[in-house]
């Protein structure tokens, strides 16, 4: 049984676009998100859940919400790939092949994740603290432009945050600061390229201060001066830990001429303390998150807990391990780095979110993941010929964070007015003129699918369940017996619209 508590309209900050407050100096996030959501209780069939997404439905967890792509300043559309039509990029097979040379132990300085140039005369403290300085401004760098899409600079993002540095001041120098830092001239040195006939809107040392505010919480410095020219100066504590006590963090070096092995195991969606500890560490290291929010409760609620189940209609055991929600382990050598949570549904792979060991950043476990699985539907498709798809969850055109979903070619993008896939390829110039728009040929209007009436709940074919005070009704029993509020009738009939032809499969709670 499924039961719908349908919330309706609701608004929440946009995660993908933000605005820097300038008496702060702190990113925010100013503008609203709009989507129409609902719980669902009980269980629903995977092939319920893929018609739903189908009208540009995601889950997370037991929430369902569909973005009302309109009235929102960063749009989100559904994105499938047809996996029998996939063409790896230059990138795809360079990223493999980093990967085969690494496992058959002939990695070299370049793959690994800490580099020096002279090991025997750096302190392991010293270059831990330079790589997490550094890792930190390239994140702030990354704010800044993700921040505006349309800047000439977004292009170069990738070369720029590769150029950031953080660097051990070397000892004889007049300044008595542990580490420093030209990011802003470097910068500024961008800027000036790109728009040679404007003015920097900040003075160098204004930059500077900017990027000491991202680093400054860091327990280890003690504090920071920023020069006029734009230069970083950072001071830090002296560790109090013992050398050995350092050392056993350090990352343990590749050991050259020793084969590897990296092995995927399916489980079935559950809590496993192994894969949140790599969560909690992936979501603090890289997404900067609090540590005290990232919890097991809303883990649990995020990637752990899954309404999905069996198909309403019998297709046989299905693809991998059956149909519903898992978690594909990937481990090196037993060791698990990294975790893909899938939903497992008629017609393909649904993927969920993927997290992974940043001590395995070097390695492009994302970009390796997504072509595994890839390979894996492609496999699953010669028994099964309906099971073609890697959906991607949303494209979003206007976030560089989403631009490499575009680059599994030939995705496709479904159309907001007509619910009909279309190819990426066909989308992207439309976008680049409105954020919102109608991909399809067949589109007679700009008006989103979602508003067009699906069919009346008062129709003679409208057969919606309705729960009320622990007994479920068919609703127009209701509407024959008691005189319903309009409020209440609008809800009804929003959420046939919205959840399409399943509406009348999934029971509506009245509150």
């Amino acid at each position: 049984m499924s039961i719908a508590d349908y919330h309706g309209a609701y608004e929440s900050s946009c995660g993908y676009c933000k605005e820097l407050n300038e008496a702060t100096n702190e990113i925010e996030r100013k503008q609203k998100r709009n989507c129409i959501g609902m719980h669902i209780h009980g269980h629903l069939p995977v092939n319920y859940y893929e018609d739903m997404m189908a009208r540009n439905w995601r889950r997370s967890g037991n929430f369902f919400y569909q973005p009302q792509n309109e009235s929102m300043c960063c749009p989100q559309y559904a994105i499938r790939l047809d996996v029998n039509r996939f063409k790896p990029s230059k990138h795809h097979r360079k990223s493999l092949k980093k990967i085969e040379k690494f496992l058959k132990g002939d990695a070299d300085e370049k793959t690994q994740k800490t580099k020096s140039d002279n090991p025997s005369k750096k302190k392991p403290f010293q270059d831990l603290m330079a790589q997490e300085l550094t890792t930190c401004l390239r994140h702030a760098v990354e704010e800044i432009l993700s921040g505006n899409v349309h800047d000439p600079l977004i292009s170069l993002l990738d070369q720029i945050k590769s150029d950031v540095r953080v660097n051990p001041c070397l000892k004889g120098k007049s300044s008595d600061a542990n580490y420093t830092s030209n990011i802003v001239m470097m910068l500024l040195g961008q800027f000036k390229k790109h728009y040679k006939d404007q003015t920097a809107p900040k003075k160098p040392k204004e930059i500077a201060e900017y990027f000491s505010s991202k680093i400054i919480s860091n327990k280890n410095i003690s504090s920071i001066s920023c020069a006029d020219n734009g230069y970083i100066n950072i001071f830090v504590n002296k560790p109090q830990q013992k050398e050995q006590d350092v050392q056993s963090i350090e990352p343990k070096p590749i050991e050259k001429n020793k084969t590897k092995s990296l092995t995927t195991k399916f489980v079935k969606s559950s809590f496993d303390e192994e894969e949140f500890n790599i969560y909690k560490k992936y979501q603090t290291t890289i997404h900067h998150d609090d540590p005290e929010e990232v919890n097991r409760k809303s883990y649990k609620r995020f990637l752990c807990t899954s309404c999905l189940t069996l198909p309403s209609v019998a297709q046989g055991s299905g693809p991998f391990s059956g149909y519903g929600s898992y978690h594909i382990q990937y481990r090196l050598d037993e060791v698990l780095v990294g975790v893909s949570v899938v939903d497992v549904l008629v017609k393909g792979l649904s993927s969920v979110y993927f997290f992974y060991d940043p001590d395995y950043s070097h390695l492009s476990l994302g970009v390796y993941s997504a072509l595994q699985e890839i390979k894996m539907i492609a496999e699953e498709n010669q028994k099964h010929p309906e099971f073609e798809y890697y959906y991607l969850g949303f494209y979003i055109h206007s976030c560089a964070k989403m631009k490499y979903k575009a680059q599994y070619k030939p995705s496709q993008l479904l159309c907001p007015v007509t619910f009909e896939w279309v190819d990426l390829d066909e989308c992207t110039h439309k976008l680049d003129q409105s954020k919102f728009c109608s991909f399809s040929k067949n589109a007679k209007d700009e008006k989103p699918a979602q508003y067009k009436t699906f069919l009346k709940y008062d129709d003679p074919r409208s057969d919606v369940k309705v729960l009320l005070s622990n007994s479920v009704y068919p609703f127009k029993a209701l509407l024959r017996k008691f005189e319903l509020k309009q409020e209440l009738l609008s809800r009804i009939q929003e959420y046939i619209n919205t959840v399409g032809e399943h509406a009348f499969d999934i029971i509506f709670v009245i509150h």
